[in-house]
């Protein structure tokens, strides 16, 4: 990190490092709107008593040096954030994991879907089927009924 950094560019490495928007940052700080912070980022205006109020009320002040927020002296990260960095990755592993749960269960939604359709072709199937075997089974009742009434031909000799 860069140590003679403007205050607006400490600003947004924090919120580059949290991976999240300027209106998310700006929400989570308890604004509104996000154009206090935009204009903090891009230099149009200092961030004000009520910025760092509510910064020191969040749940980054413990996350963020503020010293190196304000003066660009020391570390980004408070030394004693290593279980919350790793706290970060377990919360996002964790929304990883609902995101694949809603994936497979979706998954399995279409799956079963495909399910019910092909026991529902192979029903048609089964029955299609039956029907069959039942008019096989009419012709060749037919066929053989027509053999018993027919009287065999005559073999004609030509006397």
């Amino acid at each position: 990190m860069k140590k003679n950094t403007t205050i607006s560019e400490r600003f947004l490495q924090i919120v580059d490092f949290l991976n999240v928007s300027t209106n998310d940052f700006a929400k989570k700080l308890g604004y509104n709107r996000s154009q206090a912070i935009y204009d903090v980022i891009n230099g149009k205006s200092k961030p004000s008593f009520d910025f760092f109020e509510k910064l020191y009320s969040s749940e980054y002040s413990e996350k963020f040096n503020l010293k190196w927020l304000i003066t660009g002296e020391g570390k980004m990260l408070n030394d004693h954030n290593s279980f919350g960095a790793v706290n970060d990755i377990q919360i996002k592993l964790s929304e990883l994991n609902k995101k694949e749960i809603e994936l497979f269960q979706l998954q399995i939604k279409s799956l079963e879907k495909e399910n019910l359709l092909q026991k529902s072709t192979i029903d048609l199937y089964r029955e299609l089927n039956d029907q069959l075997k039942i008019r096989i089974e009419n012709l060749e009742n037919d066929n053989h009924d027509k053999s018993k009434s027919t009287p065999p031909m005559a073999t004609f000799t030509g006397k």
